[in-house]
């Protein structure tokens, strides 16, 4: 995961491009929700997708694989679950090894956040094995509160959220919360809230288990290591195609770039070690391709 910076003036120019009424629409249907309460949400964000799409350069906002070549696999995923908040049960290692505790509704679900089903900043663009296989209408929480009737998702920050928002900065940069070690994500923080948010979150979307993203990180990693020995070894016309695919890899508009920039800073500190986790990388790749 890594930050989409953006404000409010720029995504709203982006959301009009797609459907010009979009933004008013979002405001008039909000107000409907306040003034009744059991009138049923529309789906209304179907027309904005591209918005988002183009924000996250077709990247999965959640484990940064590109979805992009199939449209079915693309959805409007709402960070906090409109209709109803379901219970997250954590693994074992994570309640008894990392202290992590959850509030969950006693009933199995509690209502969802019905107000920010048309705000914008409760959007992101994701793939179908993030969004209905993982995330579902799971929602996991640490403060005693729920918000659930709020509609400003910049005042609901007492909830602690486990999960991360990475659009804006209305939530903390996920790359100060998630580093990789190879691979494999892991918290960067060895202590603290910040750990636990980054444990649950790769744990929730299985960010270290599925073998199509390691593979995928696998891949590229290797690839990325030539790059780096190419720019350093290689003569100048070399040299500056290295530079080019360093850049890419590294930019945010290519897929695993988490992952990629924890490794070229890696391979800075310590040439060895990123040679040793690039030979891992190219055996695990090739392994997986067979």
């Amino acid at each position: 995961m890594i930050r989409i910076k953006i404000d409010s003036k720029r995504l709203e120019k982006m959301i009009s491009k797609e459907d010009a009424g979009w933004i008013q629409n979002a405001k008039d249907k909000t107000k409907e929700l306040e003034l009744n309460t059991t009138l049923k949400i529309e789906n209304i964000w179907r027309p904005i997708k591209k918005a988002f799409m183009d924000l996250q350069y077709s990247k999965c906002i959640y484990c940064e694989k590109k979805i992009e070549k199939n449209k079915y696999e693309q959805d409007v995923e709402h960070f906090r679950p409109k209709n109803r908040a379901d219970s997250w049960v954590a693994s074992k290692s994570l309640i008894e090894e990392e202290k992590i505790l959850i509030k969950n509704p006693t009933s199995g679900s509690e209502p969802g956040y019905r107000l920010l089903a048309y705000n914008y900043f409760n959007y992101a663009a994701s793939c179908k094995a993030c969004n209905l296989d993982r995330k579902k209408c799971f929602f996991p929480i640490a403060g005693k509160v729920r918000m659930n009737h709020s509609k400003n998702p910049a005042r609901m920050k007492s909830e602690n959220s486990y999960l991360i928002y990475p659009i804006s900065d209305l939530d903390e940069d996920p790359e100060k919360l998630i580093e990789f070690e190879g691979v494999l994500p892991k918290a960067k923080a060895s202590n603290g809230f910040s750990r636990k948010r980054a444990l649950v979150t790769i744990e929730l979307f299985e960010l270290d288990k599925r073998s199509f993203l390691l593979r995928e990180r696998a891949e590229m990693l290797y690839w990325l290591f030539k790059a780096l020995k190419q720019y350093d070894d290689g003569n100048s016309a070399e040299k500056k195609e290295a530079q080019i695919i360093v850049q890419e890899y590294t930019s945010g508009a290519e897929k695993h770039t988490n992952c990629m920039r924890c490794f070229k800073k890696l391979y800075r500190k310590n040439f060895s070690e990123a040679e040793s986790i690039a030979k891992k990388a190219f055996a695990f790749w090739k392994s997986k391709s067979c």
